[in-house]
């Protein structure tokens, strides 16, 4: 069975399997080419174990493997076909070593694995139960288990437009099966290549990553990727799935977690290095780090970096910039990260070419404040003289703890990590002059009118907005806005008998 539609889901399965799978003894490899075949293709465990020698064949480089599949009393045959891969974990090659193997020729009957006989009655749809305890022998971590893989491939085959009948035979479901939507909007099926970042971090041979030799496609649904997919397209395969969250908000807690690595697998690609000048051409990327990384080193090397360029900058940014060129200034992104990609698809990304002006209130509200604030603080160290990044409110102790982006850093990281995205936030400037004739700042006026640029430059903006001492100008700047309500903190209201003046 083959389609037209691409996979990289598997990705992690396969990291998982390079790093913690043993080769020591014959249950070893036995394990491993089991763990192979049930990665690349979601072989279900009753499928798994009924497989015999004379359902395997070897045609030059690729291996075909027969199965039946019997639901609902309606038997229907399968052909999956694995390909060669140049790759350390390739199915093939695990099978052919198994099957020379001295233990498995001293099986007398049909069956090719240890402790699953052929007849064996087998529990549960799918056989969930003896799959897990396989993965479990692997060391595979439990989201990828059982019949995640599965599901995952559901979901993916439907979003690239497969029919219910071309999802029920790629994933070797009878025919008629309604599992496609019975398992479309599970969270936790959702897309297993979302986490691929963390897993190669921990995976020494970084660079075949770049490499795209790591997108061995699942030979049920395409082709291996070339290449790793670039922001825009990744984003636009994964627009659906934010839609369908947004309708369904029981679901936004659960889906969290899940979602957190996605963009960054290309924040990678976008490169850190503090010496780099071309953003879509990175000299250094950071999974060529020579030295292993933890799942956070990717995000702290992005603050540090931010940090030590940003404090080094006055409180207001002065902007020279030819007359006519256009200037993109951005106002609060609040975790909208499609809305962030809608601007750069309207003005462009940002660049020499392109200067960029961000106003704050990058965080809180939507899920995705920390990839937002990363990938624009990679923007800034590519481009240092034509992105400037300015404080909002929200970049603050008391309202990120409030409105939930504390909440966000702690589920996609740990506290350490959200305590270097409130250092980065202090070193932010706090407006910006362009041409001398423009002001530019995240909130509004102040509670008298005589304040004078240097008073603004001789504010400590290296604290929490309303403790950097004197009159609180800063809190005044980042809190004031047009508005009657009742006065929070520090800010200046003002309305249209103000700004028309």
């Amino acid at each position: 069975t083959k389609s037209k539609y691409s996979s990289v889901w598997n990705l992690n399965l396969l990291t998982k399997f390079i790093m913690r799978s043993g080769l020591g003894t014959a249950r070893d490899l036995m394990r491993r080419t089991m763990g192979l075949i049930v990665a690349f293709s979601a072989t279900r465990m009753v499928e798994l174990a009924r497989i015999t020698r004379n359902d395997i064949t070897f045609r030059d480089k690729i291996m075909i493997i027969k199965t039946v599949v019997k639901k609902y009393k309606k038997p229907k045959q399968f052909e999956i076909t694995f390909n060669k891969r140049q790759i350390p974990c390739c199915p093939v090659d695990a099978m052919k070593s198994w099957l020379s193997a001295e233990e498995c020729t001293k099986k007398l009957d049909e069956g090719i694995w240890w402790d699953y006989e052929r007849k064996k009655k087998l529990g549960g749809t799918g056989c969930s139960r003896e799959l897990r305890l396989l993965l479990d022998e692997i060391g595979i971590d439990k989201e990828y288990a059982g019949s995640t893989v599965r599901h995952s491939m559901i979901t993916k085959l439907r979003d690239e437009g497969a029919t219910q009948e071309e999802v029920n035979e790629a994933t070797r479901h009878a025919p008629g099966s309604n599992a496609c939507d019975t398992f479309y909007y599970k969270p936790i099926a959702r897309d297993i290549g979302a986490l691929i970042l963390k897993d190669f971090e921990d995976y020494p041979n970084k660079r075949c990553y770049n490499k795209g030799s790591w997108f061995s496609s699942n030979p049920l649904v395409g082709t291996p990727q070339a290449q790793v997919p670039r922001l825009a397209r990744l984003v636009a395969v994964r627009r659906d799935h934010l839609k369908r969250n947004n309708q369904k908000c029981a679901m936004k807690k659960k889906c969290r977690h899940e979602e957190q690595h996605f963009i960054l697998s290309d924040l990678a690609h976008i490169s850190l290095v503090s010496k780099q000048t071309n953003i879509e051409s990175p000299q250094t990327d950071l999974l060529d780090v020579p030295n292993p990384m933890t799942p956070e080193y990717p995000i702290t090397e992005i603050l540090s970096q931010g940090r030590i360029l940003l404090e080094k900058l006055p409180n207001i940014i002065g902007e020279n910039d030819p007359q006519g060129k256009q200037i993109t200034i951005v106002g609060d992104l609040n975790g909208q990260f499609f809305d962030l990609l809608e601007i750069f698809k309207r003005n462009g990304k940002p660049s020499n070419e392109n200067p960029h002006q961000i106003l704050g209130n990058y965080v809180n509200f939507g899920l995705f404040g920390t990839e937002i604030f990363l990938l624009l603080l990679c923007y800034k160290l590519a481009y240092p003289q034509n992105v400037h990044l300015l404080r909002g409110n929200h970049e603050s102790d008391f309202c990120t703890k409030l409105y939930g982006f504390k909440k966000e850093v702690e589920d996609k990281y740990s506290t350490a990590v959200y305590q270097n995205f409130l250092l980065v936030f202090n070193t932010l400037p706090i407006c910006a002059i362009v041409n001398s004739r423009v002001s530019i700042v995240h909130g509004g006026l102040f509670n008298r009118t005589n304040v004078t640029l240097e008073e603004i430059c001789q504010i400590n903006r290296f604290n929490e907005p309303g403790e950097e001492e004197g009159e609180v100008l800063m809190e005044q700047m980042l809190w004031s806005v047009p508005t009657n309500l009742v006065v929070q903190n520090q800010k200046f209201e003002f309305g249209p008998n103000i700004t028309d003046v």
